[in-house]
């Protein structure tokens, strides 16, 4: 028997102005929420039913709410918001991902104050015409940018599609267009490309100084106000590339470290074993475990020494260890502990008056430990940082052979960029300029999700770019 769950009024502008969804909720009962699209059913305020929050019914127009946003470079990107929606992300992304738990969406019954758990489901018949829907708004926007094409190159002969779906965490961008390449879009034939043309590696950032200089009015004015001093937003820009570039280098010296610290338990082994045998000589192998022991103390000097950088102030700075590496989740304390001291104690008569080069002083005993690498997230960046850098992906240098072959199959074809959802634009900017850089023409970006309309950075207001109706806010 279903359920009913009462929503006061300002509970429901808040899920609402949270949600900003655009797909149909109905029969919300037995613990499950059915996410339910049908075409051509017209819903407004007078005929809404009670969980209507999601507007659907301008998917039914193949050009509603598809919006214009510029892109670095004065390329513009296709943003198909009529269909966007955290909750329809959250299934797609968790159907297709297959993880154990559902999507589910979460309400409070008023009656009995206690916030209930849905799980999110669409019929499989609704789930097809939603896909073939949003086909049709795909294709429309192509159909649309290839005549843009035709006008500005009259001989252009295009013999199909090309789609790449950027690289995600999730596997929404890639299933998304896998299920687009299964039939052509307007007669032309559609193909998947490698997401590994390109990879994001942060190895060559750096700032994007004609876009900076475009928007120095922006990135000249005051950040905040942490001190007396004024800082700017491109000294703050500096201050997060120096220190990102200084954990970078860093970061290189963490394989190396945990490679001498595999070298160290190998000897130390070795170390055990021989003591078993009467006639043994370990005095060959116990001065090896010295220098080894050396090296990775000298090592942990050198990287922690290494991530001073020059702040947004101008002045030097340095970073804890745990910005770097942290402690490998099985490499359990008290063994730690225990082996280190055993290590200490069979080196230790070896070192006695050796005094490292980098410090001038006598080694002492460290942890010996395995290290995970900190992983840096460029979304962990304000939108303003990001906007002023570029080269957050890169072209693979590693397998040349894959980029040719596909850079093979490109020629001749549109290049439709296809990504999930659009937050400024930069990360979707920097791709698009990389493409262009080996030499892909005839480029359509295409997101999904409703992008926001500003950001804020450290309570300093930062607006997006152009968007509907509304101003430009960046110069591109």
């Amino acid at each position: 028997m279903g359920k009913t769950i009462y929503l006061t009024e300002s509970q429901f502008r808040d899920y609402v102005r949270f949600l900003v969804e655009n797909v149909y909720v109905n029969n919300i009962s037995n613990g499950k929420a059915n996410l339910t699209y049908t075409k051509g059913v017209k819903r407004n305020k007078n005929t809404q039913n009670p969980f209507d929050y999601l507007k659907t019914d301008k998917m039914d127009e193949k050009n509603a709410d598809t919006y214009e946003v510029t892109l670095k470079g004065g390329l513009v990107c296709y943003n198909i918001t009529s269909i966007h929606g955290n909750e329809v992300m959250h299934y797609f992304k968790h159907l297709w991902d297959k993880k154990n738990k559902p999507a589910t969406m979460r309400f409070k019954n008023v009656q009995t104050n206690q916030t209930e758990e849905y799980e999110l489901q669409m019929l499989q018949s609704e789930e097809n015409e939603f896909m073939k829907t949003f086909k049709e708004k795909v294709g429309f926007v192509v159909d649309y940018c290839i005549d843009k094409f035709k006008a500005k190159q009259p001989d252009i002969d295009i013999s199909g599609i090309s789609i790449y779906p950027v690289p995600s965490s999730s596997n929404f961008n890639i299933t998304m267009a896998n299920k687009l390449s299964e039939s052509g879009l307007y007669d032309y034939p559609v193909q998947v490309i490698n997401q590994n043309i390109l990879l994001k590696n942060l190895k060559n950032l750096e700032r994007d100084e004609e876009f900076i200089e475009k928007n120095k009015d922006y990135y000249q004015s005051k950040m905040y106000r942490k001190r007396s001093d004024d800082v700017t937003v491109d000294s703050y820009l500096n201050g997060t590339l120096n220190k990102l570039q200084a954990l970078k280098k860093a970061q290189d010296n963490v394989d190396k470290i945990n490679e001498l610290v595999r070298d160290l338990l190998i000897r130390f082994n070795n170390y055990k074993i021989s003591l078993k045998r009467v006639d043994s000589n370990n005095t060959r192998l116990v001065s090896n475990m010295a220098n080894e022991y050396k090296k990775y103390c000298d090592l942990l000097y050198e990287t922690l020494h290494i991530t001073n950088y020059t702040n947004e102030y101008g002045e030097n700075s340095k970073s804890h260890f745990n910005t770097i590496a942290n402690t490998k989740a099985y490499s359990k304390g008290a063994s730690i502990d225990k082996r280190s001291l055993a290590i200490w104690a069979v080196v230790k008569p070896y070192l006695r008056g050796e005094k490292s080069p980098l410090t001038g002083k006598p080694y002492t005993m460290q942890k010996i430990k395995y290290f995970d690498k900190t992983k840096f997230e460029i979304k962990d960046l304000t939108n303003g940082e990001r906007m002023g850098l570029k080269n957050i992906y890169n072209v693979n240098d590693v397998d040349t052979e894959l980029v040719q072959n596909e850079l093979n199959k490109i020629k001749g074809t549109v290049f439709v960029i296809f990504d999930d959802n659009i937050s400024g634009g930069a990360t979707l900017s920097d791709i698009c300029y990389q493409c262009k850089k080996i030499g892909i023409e005839n480029i359509i970006p295409i997101t999904f999700g409703e992008m926001n309309e500003k950001w804020v950075m450290n309570f300093v207001p930062l607006s997006s770019p152009e968007i509907i109706n509304g101003h430009a806010k960046w110069n591109f």
